[in-house]
């Protein structure tokens, strides 16, 4: 499935007819001032001197894992297709990413959150090949979003002990797995993506954590020792990218890029949401590039009101990833820190991490509030998918009025957005343009 995907939305990348180094959505100085160079130069230090520390190509000589941290040196992707010529390398690295992105997102979904496979489609489709993401295909930030679909993976999978009988040979595996997904979100180029990765592992693992004491009565003591033996080998084979940002962090003044974490949005959280769903083209009032379907939406909720209104549906997912979408909303916006000081509190305690306070974390950690929203997505594709199988009791009266009221809901959502973003409504939009029209077609479609 993940290799369909691909060729589906990148068939121009896989047929070598474009670049993923320049587009409408893509900052082309990023890619010919940063990544190209630093990998010619990379390359040629490798297959020249079987070197990767130095390079007297930059400057008047430069560390390699310092200054070119963002070409990703060590990333276990650039390793394994370091020989591939420059004009086909960003095709094929970008390609094999998305990939490895996807078919780890698909996993996470499938094993961990326990979606049937339209569930776990969905989730694929709305947090791996979200515009977010799209907007970011030049750029190293993808390469730790996909080792940290794996990181989680592998976390949750080894937390998961009751899901059936660990082998000695299953425990190696998931060691494995562990350490080579710790090495690649640390040697992924780009510190913004390992710590919002960080911070979602920090915000999921304890509730999957309680849920497996509750289930198995017992302390997951073995699945835990895996987890830190894993991190800890991870560490102890990234650490020359460790040190090399250390010492390159040790000799910059203290006032560069000071106090970065502390920036919060200048738009209000309703303001920031409903720019997020509009369909009138408009470019929402921050940085964050992206947009939610109608059917994305419509699932979303639909999600939401599956897991709140039956009592036996709620899942410690719905919970943890509920905590992930708070604390996005908490931490970015400082509408509730002046209502609640607690809140500011947690802002400038996360902030004033030494590493994490030098990072632009607001505006790179939306995949904590895209996280949030895709497993919802997923969760009522997959209660719609087991509605409509027929293993499952038919639909009561009940549940048809709950489809009805959240599709109106998402036509209502969608226009008061496009109101609040442009001159007209969606609704507007819809009867004096085609594309529009076909947009709700599908959805209703897609409803009915």
């Amino acid at each position: 499935m993940a290799i369909g995907l691909t060729l589906v939305f990148y068939w121009d990348l896989f047929t070598m007819v474009s670049t993923p180094m320049s587009g409408p959505l893509q900052d082309p100085a990023v890619s010919h001032w940063v990544f190209v160079p630093g990998i010619k130069t990379l390359q040629y230090e490798v297959f020249h001197h079987l070197n990767i520390l130095w390079s007297n190509l930059r400057g008047l000589g430069m560390p390699i894992l310092a200054n070119d941290v963002q070409a990703a040196p060590l990333y276990p992707l650039t390793a394994l297709l370091i020989w591939v010529p420059g004009e086909y390398f960003w095709n094929v690295f970008v390609l094999v990413r998305w990939i490895v992105f996807a078919s780890g997102a698909f996993l996470l979904a499938s094993r961990c959150f326990r979606f049937n496979l339209v569930g776990s489609s969905i989730f694929v489709l709305t947090f791996v090949f979200a515009l977010f993401h799209a907007r970011w295909i030049n750029h190293a930030f993808l390469n730790g979003m996909a080792a940290g679909v794996w990181y989680l993976y592998f976390t949750l999978a080894t937390l998961d002990t009751g899901q059936h009988q660990r082998t000695h040979r299953t425990n190696i595996d998931l060691l494995w797995g562990l350490t080579i997904s710790t090495y690649s979100v640390i040697t992924c180029g780009f510190p913004e993506a390992a710590v919002t990765i960080a911070l979602a592992t920090a915000l999921i693992v304890p509730f999957a954590l309680f849920y497996s004491m509750r289930s198995l009565k017992r302390f997951p003591a073995q699945a835990l020792m895996t987890i830190v033996l894993g991190n800890l080998l991870g560490f102890a084979i990234g650490i020359p990218q460790i040190l090399a940002l250390v010492e390159m962090i040790g000799l910059s003044s203290n006032e560069v890029r000071a106090s970065y974490a502390l920036h919060q949005f200048d738009v209000g959280p309703i303001d920031f949401l409903l720019g997020k769903v509009s369909l009138l083209g408009s470019r929402p009032p921050d940085p964050n590039i992206h947009a939610f379907g109608l059917i994305p939406v419509f699932l979303f909720l639909y999600g939401l009101v599956y897991s709140i209104i039956p009592r036996d549906r709620k899942t410690w997912g719905c919970a943890a990833l509920t905590a992930c979408g708070l604390f996005y909303l908490l931490k970015n916006f400082p509408v509730f820190g002046d209502f609640f000081a607690p809140i500011d509190t947690l802002h400038r305690f996360v902030s004033s991490i030494p590493v994490v306070e030098k990072t632009w974390l607001t505006g790179y950690s939306f995949p904590l509030l895209l996280l949030f929203f895709s497993f919802f997505a997923g969760h009522g594709a997959h209660a719609l998918a087991e509605h409509t199988s027929g293993t499952n009791k038919p639909q009561n009266t009940r549940d048809y009025i709950w489809a009805v009221v959240l599709m109106l809901s998402t036509i209502i959502i969608v226009n008061l957005a496009s109101i609040s973003l442009g001159s007209s409504g969606y609704l507007d939009i819809l009867v004096e343009h085609a594309s529009a029209r076909r947009i709700g077609l599908l959805f209703v479609v897609f409803c009915l």
